[in-house]
Parts: C-alpha cells; sequence; structure tokens
C-alpha cells in the first residue's frame, strides 16, 4: 500500500524530532558517529561526506544556539561563496549577519539556493521557516533538473521550528536551517546519481 504525502510527511518529522532529542554534544557526537561510518564504505566519497558533515555540524548549531553568533555567520558566508563560485570569504570582506537579520537570511537562501521559495514567522512559541524549490517559477526546469521530485528521496520542503520564541534572530535561525538542510540533501542527491 502506498504511503500518502502525510504519512511521508509525519515519518520525515519524526525522524527529524528523534535525531533532535539529547544535548548539542550529543546530537553533535551522533553526527560524528554517522561520518565515520559512512567513510567506511567501499564506494564513499569522502569529499561529499566531509562536506555532509560540516552542513549537519552547523545545523546542530543552528538550531541549539541561544544568540546569534558572528562564528556562525561567518561559516555560512564561506558557504555562500563556495555555492556562488565566488572563491573563499576572507576577512577583507564584510560578512552579514545571517543569523540576526531577515533580510541577510533570506538572500543566503537566494545565493545558496537560487530559484527557492521563503516562508518564514515569528510568534510567542517559535520561530519557524519553510523552503523549497519554486518549481513552477523562472527557474522550474532547471530546478527539476538539479531537485528532481522523481526519484527515491527526493523532498519537496524543509521545515523548522525553533523554540523559544525570543527574537527574530530565531526566525533566522529556523531559515537558514532549513537551508543547510536542503543543500545538505542536494550532496545525497548529487551523491547517489
Amino acid at each position: 500500500m502506498a504511503q500518502s504525502r502525510m504519512d511521508i510527511i509525519r515519518a520525515e518529522r519524526a525522524a527529524l524530532e528523534a535525531d533532535r532529542s539529547g544535548t548539542s554534544m550529543q546530537r553533535l557526537s551522533r553526527v560524528n558517529a554517522w561520518y565515520r561510518v559512512a567513510c567506511t564504505g567501499v564506494d564513499a566519497d569522502v569529499a561529499k561526506l566531509s562536506q555532509e558533515l560540516k552542513l549537519r555540524v552547523l545545523e546542530v548549531h543552528l538550531t541549539t544556539l541561544a544568540e546569534p553568533a558572528t562564528w556562525v555567520d561567518w561559516k555560512l558566508a564561506c558557504l555562500l561563496a563556495q555555492a556562488q563560485g565566488t572563491g573563499p570569504h576572507t576577512s577583507d570582506q564584510p560578512t552579514p549577519p545571517f543569523t540576526r537579520s531577515l533580510e541577510a537570511a533570506r538572500s543566503f537562501v537566494s545565493g545558496a539556493l537560487p530559484g527557492f521559495w521563503v516562508s518564514s514567522g515569528l510568534c510567542a512559541l517559535t520561530g519557524h521557516a519553510s523552503l523549497g524549490a519554486d518549481y513552477n517559477g523562472p527557474d522550474g526546469e532547471r530546478l527539476h533538473r538539479e531537485w528532481p521530485l522523481d526519484i527515491a528521496g527526493s523532498r519537496e520542503t524543509w521545515d523548522e521550528d525553533l523554540a523559544p520564541g525570543d527574537g527574530p534572530h530565531r526566525e533566522c535561525m529556523a531559515i537558514l536551517a532549513c537551508a543547510v538542510r536542503a543543500l545538505a540533501h542536494k550532496l545525497q542527491l548529487e551523491a547517489s546519481r
């Protein structure tokens, strides 16, 4: 019997919540253990796995930070420079305040994931965000090639709710956590081709 879209969403959400259990150090330990096991595979692409590890570690930090952090902004600026092919981010360049500014967080998405839509908000309980490829927009054809929906493991959206709702930076971090997870998913898609 085929699973309904809602069943798939519930299963993905349960897996995400299970991965979120424990302290940030316990979560980082699990990510590192996953990386060590993944690298032992016969056909392991260690370079792609290393990139994915960095993204997963960054996601742990984004979802557990209590305050914005300039070192996270720096890592995101380096990631954006790599995604855009503009070379390494250096100390001569200004580092955008990705974790403190909604405009900067959204510009990270548009630079690292061109053609993606972003929806976010802030309430008394959470900073929340969703993002996904805009298959009906002007970049739809390219997005269908790069982010195919017809293969196993494909995703349509990435969602995040970060509690408590302690200011606008939670919304920024929710946007960024979604973006980092989407980039990690793209690496998984590329590795499976």
